[in-house]
């Protein structure tokens, strides 16, 4: 997830210099992931060291913090994306929540940016079943040929059904 968060950083900060970001499980707010992540561990009784990770991250009880924290993200450049972004996300991920990706995705689209998001049913943090990893790797490489260039082999609907259907079926944005 922070590679994905790098990602998300370099389209914002550094538009011209890539010609496409691939994100999994992207958070576009790392102080926000945190803090509710920090709170979902609390309900289900596997604390987190609050301390360490508010010392890490940032304090999420401190709203000034909070403010320059996400002034500095991701999210709050957005607008500066030029390359197309092609993100995954898992809908049972308890780090990076589902609600957050699908927003984060949605505001790109708003700005008329190139973004495009898959979401696995079944994954939570990383893909977690064989078809998940398949998609997940398809998705990587066609990324790169579209936008860089190289060989991609295509996909048989017919040899490839289970992974032309998922792949078709839980794309949200596309």
């Amino acid at each position: 997830s922070f590679g994905a968060y790098s990602v998300l950083a370099a389209l914002a900060y550094t538009p011209d210099f890539f010609q496409v970001g691939f994100a999994g499980a992207p958070p576009h707010d790392i102080g926000r992931s945190a803090k509710y992540y920090y709170r979902f561990t609390k309900q289900k009784n596997q604390y987190q060291r609050e301390y360490f990770m508010k010392q890490l991250v940032v304090d999420w009880d401190d709203k000034a913090l909070m403010a320059q924290h996400y002034a500095r993200s991701p999210a709050a450049h957005a607008k500066h994306i030029k390359k197309p972004l092609i993100m995954w996300a898992g809908q049972n991920d308890r780090r990076v929540f589902i609600t957050d990706v699908k927003d984060y995705a949605l505001t790109v689209e708003d700005m008329w940016k190139n973004v495009s998001l898959f979401i696995d049913p079944k994954a939570m943090h990383s893909p977690s079943s064989r078809l998940g990893m398949y998609a997940y790797q398809y998705l990587l490489e066609k990324t790169l040929s579209d936008h860089i260039g190289g060989e991609l082999a295509p996909i048989n609907p017919i040899k490839d059904k289970k992974l032309w259907r998922f792949l078709n079926k839980n794309m949200a944005i596309d």
